[in-house]
């Protein structure tokens, strides 16, 4: 009887942290344009995260507030947003640091923030080492790296170019949309290259796991 107590207790933590991650998450997929959360997910928890947040609701609150800073006019009420918007990011991503859709997050957030464009890309090269195909991320996440290129190491080239071609593979409007970012000469044979590549037989297609199905399953 004392251990089923005493699991019940250390239960007791995670299930909360699972109840206010999906709260999130289905307020997340509402601002990316998703449906309405279902009735046993309604309702504003973030205040929740004050003081503890699981990961999950972490990047969750921060892709939420990412997207809603777009469409802030207020200046000063856009900034303070994507401020937050980093701080949950960052947070999540100290948990689970090989959640590469987290990583595109963030340096979607640095850019919106006008960071340096060092560290929108220094987070793209992170995103890569732990979800080398995005699903969602992928085709913004590929366009900045193609405008970027000198600035990327060689093995993220070969992994952009990588991303494409699987995009051609399983998503050819992603694909021939994202191919005018590559401008730069190198980048453009790079890309050429690619594409010579006969389709495989078996295409990795890695679904997301993360807010409103954005993220890599970490």
């Amino acid at each position: 009887m004392l251990a089923l107590i005493a699991a019940a207790a250390l239960g007791t933590p995670v299930l909360y942290d699972e109840w206010v991650s999906a709260h999130l998450e289905a307020g997340a997929a509402q601002d990316l344009g998703g449906p309405a959360p279902m009735p046993w997910d309604q309702g504003d928890v973030s205040d929740l995260c004050e003081s503890h947040c699981p990961a999950r609701g972490d990047a969750a609150l921060g892709v939420s507030l990412t997207v809603l800073s777009s469409r802030e006019l207020n200046e000063s009420a856009r900034r303070e947003m994507l401020g937050e918007a980093q701080r949950h990011l960052t947070a999540a991503l100290r948990v689970r640091p090989t959640a590469g859709g987290w990583w595109t997050w963030l340096a979607y957030a640095r850019q919106l923030d006008g960071a340096d464009q060092g560290q929108v890309i220094d987070a793209l090269i992170k995103s890569y080492a732990g979800a080398p195909f995005l699903a969602q991320e992928g085709p913004w996440r590929v366009r900045q790296c193609a405008i970027n290129w000198p600035l990327l190491p060689k093995a993220v080239k070969e992994r952009v170019i990588d991303e494409v071609v699987w995009m051609r593979d399983v998503d050819p409007d992603n694909a021939t949309a994202v191919e005018g970012a590559f401008t730069d000469p190198a980048a453009l044979v790079a890309l050429r290259a690619g594409l010579a590549r006969p389709a495989a037989l078996l295409v990795p297609h890695r679904r997301s796991g993360g807010p409103g199905r954005v993220g890599a399953t970490g």
